[in-house]
């Protein structure tokens, strides 16, 4: 599996905390992140 760069993890998490999106559920939205990023290398 591909890694997400620390640095866009980090400003997608910011992105998240922004538009309200409650922290329980920011670990699926970083789960997701990865299976895109995973899914756009192949």
């Amino acid at each position: 599996m591909v890694s997400v760069p620390q640095e866009v993890m980090t400003s997608f998490v910011k992105l998240l905390e922004m538009r309200g999106i409650p922290q329980n559920q920011v670990e699926y939205y970083q789960k997701w992140l990865r299976f895109y990023f995973d899914f756009s290398a192949r």
